[in-house]
């Protein structure tokens, strides 16, 4: 991982936010991004089938990404996260 607060991804993806907090354990770090992504129409269109795409609804899907890293180099990293509908 580079060194400093540059991060080998973006979590600042379109209609999404993130932040990152990085701290050392020892000669290890831990980091942790959260981003949060949200979708909904732009338009009151109305469709004729209940099986429409989206069907006019609401998104929220939040995430969390963890990332352990060793002072080796070796890494591990887990992500999580829900869709709300």
């Amino acid at each position: 991982m580079p060194s400093g607060n540059v991060h080998p991804y973006s979590p600042g993806v379109p209609g999404g936010s993130g932040t990152r907090t990085r701290r050392p354990v020892g000669a290890e770090t831990l980091s942790a991004t959260g981003a949060v992504g949200v979708s909904t129409p732009l338009s009151g269109y109305s469709t004729n089938l209940i099986y429409a795409i989206d069907n006019q609804s609401f998104h929220l899907n939040p995430s969390l990404l963890l990332q352990y890293q060793l002072a080796n180099g070796l890494f591990d990293n887990g992500q999580g996260g829900y869709s709300f509908h």
